[in-house]
């Protein structure tokens, strides 16, 4: 495959608005975010309910996906940014119980809105 061929297909998004990323932060799939990562997919793309990539690893309390995601965040805004439904990354890990994720986003300056 070409490597431009690879490129788009890694940006693709599905019928939900979903790219690859999206779906490796929600399994936690450590070498699969560092590749898409490595091939400069945004961080900062939404699914049609408005979630990011950083909503699905807090909603299923993947702390490493978690950290990973924010290691290549230049600014706090995706942090507090609501889906659909007004929830941050850091309302879903609460709600789910995800204590340490929850930890991670306070301290990388996550508000309680």
């Amino acid at each position: 495959m070409q490597m431009q061929h690879i490129k788009q297909l890694v940006m693709d998004e599905d019928d939900d608005g979903c790219t690859p990323l999206h779906y490796a932060c929600r399994h936690g799939i450590p070498v699969s975010v560092n590749n898409l990562l490595d091939f400069n997919v945004s961080i900062h793309s939404k699914s049609k309910d408005k979630k990011s990539p950083l909503h699905f690893a807090a909603s299923y309390g993947r702390i490493n996906t978690c950290q990973r995601l924010l290691q290549d965040m230049s600014d706090t805004r995706l942090l507090n940014e609501g889906d659909l439904h007004g929830m941050t990354p850091l309302h879903l890990a609460a709600k789910n119980g995800h204590d340490k994720v929850v930890q991670l986003l306070l301290k990388k300056g996550a508000l309680f809105l």
